[in-house]
């Protein structure tokens, strides 16, 4: 069998997720939440952004002013 090919196969069809990140307001200590609904303290109701929707936010850096990018993984 050809193992390689199938490795290259699945992951065509099944790309590993984009890791997801939070916005911080490291001075208030609140998320942001999504589609512009205001802040919350709780990480479930927190929005979810994949790099690309940080970009508006703080651009090509983890960390502008107060506002900072924190890992899911980091978060739990």
């Amino acid at each position: 069998m050809n193992y390689r090919r199938t490795e290259v196969l699945r992951k065509m069809l099944f790309p590993e997720p984009e890791p997801l990140s939070m916005i911080l307001n490291v001075n208030d200590g609140v998320y942001f939440r999504p589609n512009y609904s205001g802040y919350t303290s709780d990480t479930i109701r927190a929005g979810k952004y994949t790099r690309a929707g940080l970009k508006p936010y703080l651009g090509d850096a983890d960390e502008k002013d107060d506002l900072k990018a924190v890992s899911i993984s980091l978060a739990a």
